[in-house]
């Protein structure tokens, strides 16, 4: 349902023009049922291997996915990258549609096992293709640098007592790594969730705070915090006046703090679904990458 939503499966015509998937364009909806076919041949690690003439260097490169394959083609210098390397974006470490825990780890160790090939031309399973071994090198170790770095500072943090709310203000990417666009902007991954997804991964969902081991339910604690708000028609004013003042952010959680009392409070669901003019559109982008 998540994958549903998050790709927008339940939209169409208008809804969807212009949209695409973060990593790459709409995929098309064809009528046909998933299938898989056993492989004959497996491998733990690499595998060399020749078929109709072209030889292939097949290496296991955990990242995207646990067993995601890269191919190498010594004969012309083109490494065939899967998903280790992303779409022009900071790579989702975390999907917010929902995953097991991606290990940033394996994910940094598998782009310097293909950094050792030292390949001519990169074609990666999503985006363009990136051509110079320079050129390659650079994406490549920059890709590196920025997952080991956001892995290692979120650790950090984490052992200074940091939370995810603070972890996320906290660990920044260095500017020659932030200004390395367009690869590096945050679009289908970004640095804040990936912050959240490696603290769970590590250490799971309780922060410390013993309060929220039993917490009051999550509808009557909204309910208590409306009512110290002035009520829902007062939440709501504030919310419209959030909105109106380009507080799009704050106007959102206030509206949906009104949406979890009343599912069907309609003028709480449209306030929360509407969105700025273009100009605040690109700002609010701007902020996030």
């Amino acid at each position: 349902m998540r994958t549903a939503y998050n790709f927008g499966a339940a939209l169409d015509g208008a809804d969807i023009d212009g949209m695409n998937l973060g990593n790459g364009p709409l995929n098309p909806r064809p009528n046909v049922l998933p299938s898989f076919i056993a492989p004959t041949t497996t491998f733990s690690s690499t595998l060399d291997i020749t078929i109709a003439g072209v030889a292939m260097k097949l290496t296991h490169v955990p990242s995207a996915a646990a067993d995601q394959v890269a191919v190498f083609l010594p004969q012309t210098g083109i490494l065939l990258s899967s998903e280790v390397i992303p779409a022009q974006h900071f790579p989702a470490l975390h999907t917010l549609r929902g995953e097991v825990f991606r290990s940033p780890v394996d994910w940094y160790q598998s782009i310097d096992a293909l950094r050792r090939f030292r390949a001519s031309a990169m074609v990666p399973s999503h985006g363009v293709p990136v051509v110079g071994a320079a050129v390659v090198d650079e994406v490549m170790r920059n890709y590196r640098d920025a997952i080991q770095y956001v892995h290692d500072q979120t650790i950090r943090g984490m052992n200074k007592g940091l939370t995810p709310d603070e972890l996320v203000h906290a660990v920044k990417l260095p500017p020659h790594l932030a200004g390395y666009k367009p690869w590096m902007q945050e679009f289908f991954g970004s640095v804040r969730q990936a912050i959240r997804g490696i603290y769970q991964g590590y250490r799971g969902w309780f922060e410390g705070d013993p309060a929220a081991l039993a917490p009051v339910p999550r509808t009557e604690r909204t309910g208590r915090e409306v009512a110290l708000m002035g009520g829902r028609d007062r939440g709501l004013t504030v919310a419209q006046q959030s909105f109106d003042d380009g507080d799009t952010k704050w106007a959102a959680e206030l509206a949906s703090r009104l949406i979890r009392i009343d599912r069907d409070d309609l003028t709480a669901r449209r306030l929360k679904a509407a969105k700025k003019s273009q100009e605040d559109v690109k700002a609010f982008l701007k902020e996030i990458r």
